[in-house]
């Protein structure tokens, strides 16, 4: 009996993986048949874009403007997915782009493109993506997003940190033009380190440098 299956061993070995191989074909499928859950419906439980009493209120795109959505429109053989961060995101950054003293809002995307978004006072955001600068240089899958006004002219300017599992991308220094527009300087200043796993929350210490001359 232990010569049989000794002998039949490396047999049930190779019929074991090829059955294997047979169900992963199939495996995108069965996956997102049996493990895509609906999301769950928040009006249930509470009133949206009207006061509720509540320490918050739920406001929608409807009454508020942002219509940002970093979808990632999972697939089990993407190879997007052997990215170990996929569904991490990168943050959202609050920063005063116009000079207005409203906080304005920095969405970092994933598959998607980063979204800025301009206070336009009471609540109501609009989307100021395409003639601010940013789309140019981002193409998504950012990972961390830091507001600093790097080079001390009184404007807030965004750093942003990018990765995905076989690429290395570069991070992005957005140098604000003052106007509510930013121009991409990260190679400029010398932080546009790139590699394929930067990620987290960003800190940026500036100084602020001065020669002194002797009298």
């Amino acid at each position: 009996m232990r010569n049989f299956s000794s002998r039949f061993r490396p047999f049930l070995a190779v019929a074991a993986i090829a059955l294997l191989l047979a169900s992963c074909k199939n495996f995108d499928q069965v996956y997102s048949r049996n493990f895509d859950f609906p999301p769950a419906d928040s009006t249930k439980f509470a009133k949206l874009d009207e006061p509720s009493g509540k320490l918050f209120d739920l406001l929608t795109d409807k009454s508020t403007g942002i219509d940002f959505s970093n979808r990632m429109d999972f697939k089990f053989l993407d190879d997007n997915n052997l990215y170990v961060n996929y569904y991490n995101g990168g943050g959202v950054a609050i920063l005063n782009i116009n000079g207005d003293s409203l906080p304005d809002l920095y969405m970092t995307g994933n598959k998607v493109a980063d979204q800025i978004y301009i206070n336009e006072g009471n609540m109501r955001f609009k989307n100021a993506s395409q003639n601010s600068g940013i789309l140019q240089a981002n193409k998504g899958w950012s990972t961390g997003v830091a507001i600093v006004d790097i080079n001390n002219d009184g404007f807030d300017d965004v750093y942003v940190c990018r990765s995905r599992w076989k690429d290395s991308l570069s991070n992005l220094c957005y140098i604000s033009n003052g106007n509510g527009t930013f121009t991409e300087k990260g190679k400029e200043y010398g932080i546009e380190c790139a590699d394929s796993y930067t990620m987290g929350a960003v800190f940026l210490i500036t100084t602020t440098m001065a020669t002194l001359t002797s009298m």
